[in-house]
């Protein structure tokens, strides 16, 4: 099983919606049966990038397990998290340096909300004058996995989600 950490926490003791959404579209992209790439990929929602950063420095050899690890982070405070970072770049740099090859680091476009932003945008939906709670965040997301006529426009609008979607299909045997 390879581990994807992502600085967003979920919203119950139910899946992480943002996570089915990315396996829903790498298992599209693979033909295969759904729970075979859901098995493959366990989802570690967590608190900010820097819970994430923290749990890869103390439990990597745990997480590892030789099949690599995956960190999703969103672009918009990496360099916050990251110490002498003057840019979302440079974090990913250091981060990769620290790492090596056993992390593969990923950077959304902005952040989990621009992902939700654009669901809203292509479904015709107005935008959300507010940041979505996070129960509403996974019923948008939700949505959007059952609906793969959207896929397309989501991937135009929010750029990172088909390298992200792409590693996950490189990492299935």
């Amino acid at each position: 099983m390879i581990p994807v950490l992502y600085e967003d926490s979920q919203s119950g003791d139910h899946d992480f919606a943002f996570h089915d959404l990315l396996v829903a579209m790498a298992q599209h992209g693979l033909q295969v049966a759904h729970h075979r790439l859901h098995r493959k990929f366990k989802a570690i929602p967590a608190r900010g990038a820097g819970t994430v950063i923290k749990k890869l420095r103390q439990d990597l050899k745990t997480l590892h397990q030789g099949h690599g690890v995956i960190a999703v982070l969103d672009r918009d405070k990496i360099k916050d998290h990251v110490s002498g970072a003057t840019t979302p770049e440079a974090a990913l740099a250091q981060l990769q340096t620290e790492f090596g090859t056993k992390v593969s680091f990923h950077l959304l476009d902005r952040n989990l909300e621009s992902v939700v932003h654009a669901i809203r945008a292509c479904a015709g939906d107005p935008p959300l004058e507010r940041k979505p709670k996070p129960l509403e965040r996974d019923r948008i997301l939700s949505g959007a996995k059952h609906n793969r006529a959207l896929w397309p426009c989501i991937h135009k609008r929010v750029s990172s989600l088909q390298p992200l979607v792409d590693l996950l299909v490189a990492k299935f045997p």
